[in-house]
């Protein structure tokens, strides 16, 4: 009768394997919750190239780094075969043995504890590497990582530290993007500056324009008050003497009017450059 009703429902047994993956990640999601709710599994920490670091000196405390290394080393293998990357100039077979004795040779400091069919497996494929051949190895490190480290990373100090960096990171962010409305009136400001220069510019221009020719005619005339007030410099009347100095002092003022002139055709000169 089983049979029977098995027959009539040919897929209850994958259905069944499937409900049984998901009750097994619900049940892995709430163990790797934080404590604020929220959850997090070691594919997530492994893809968050922020949080590696953080995650590698926490597993470092529980001396549990190397399977992490490992675990990294043996997917940038991987990938590197699949796609034909290079390995950092080396072949397939000296990269496989290098990452073999770092991670599998008993007198190495970085040795980690492996299932013993899995390591004798590895072994033997040392002979003829090939890109999947530490994926069993990887799988393991993965497990130990996340039964050992992440339950207790998630509710750590340093995890906390780090969710309130990135927390203040993207606010910091979301308050540098300006708003439209904020653009336009910084946009009005821009505009309202740039057409009182054009006021000034224009006045500046008019004034001298009308000045230009007074001014070079004082020219002249300061020059001769000047010339007139030096040869009186050598006269012993005390009247002339009073003079000469009137006379200097109004050439010299009139000579700064030139000065002046100067600078004004220089700020004017500024101007047009600054407005086009």
């Amino acid at each position: 009768g089983r049979a029977q009703g098995r027959g009539h429902h040919p897929h209850s047994s994958s259905t069944l394997r499937t409900r049984t993956l998901a009750a097994t990640e619900r049940a892995r999601a709430q163990s790797n919750m934080s404590s604020d709710g929220t959850a997090l599994t070691l594919h997530q920490v492994i893809n968050n190239n922020s949080l590696v670091p953080v995650f590698r000196l926490f597993s470092a405390s529980l001396r549990l780094d190397d399977y992490l290394s490992f675990y990294l080393d043996a997917r940038e293998f991987r990938n590197a075969y699949s796609y034909g990357r290079s390995l950092d100039g080396k072949s397939v077979e000296v990269r496989a043995k290098e990452i073999y004795e770092k991670y599998f040779n008993p007198s190495s400091l970085t040795e980690i504890d492996m299932d013993p069919p899995v390591m004798e497996k590895l072994t033997e494929e040392l002979e003829a590497p090939y890109g999947d051949m530490f994926d069993k190895a990887q799988r393991y490190a993965f497990e130990v990582l996340e039964l050992k480290a992440l339950r207790e990373f998630v509710r750590s100090e340093a995890y906390k530290n780090f969710r309130k960096r990135e927390k203040s990171l993207y606010q910091k962010r979301e308050e540098k993007v300006p708003d439209i409305k904020e653009i336009e009136i910084q946009f009005k400001r821009i505009k309202d500056a740039q057409q009182h220069l054009n006021e000034i510019y224009t006045n500046i221009s008019k004034k001298l324009a009308s000045n230009t020719t007074a001014i070079q005619n004082g020219q002249a005339l300061a020059t001769l008050f000047i010339e007139y007030g030096e040869s009186l410099q050598s006269s012993d009347d005390e009247d002339a003497a009073v003079l000469s100095e009137c006379l200097l002092k109004a050439g010299q003022v009139m000579r700064n009017l030139e000065d002046l002139q100067q600078t004004m055709v220089r700020v004017k000169n500024e101007l047009t450059a600054s407005l086009g």
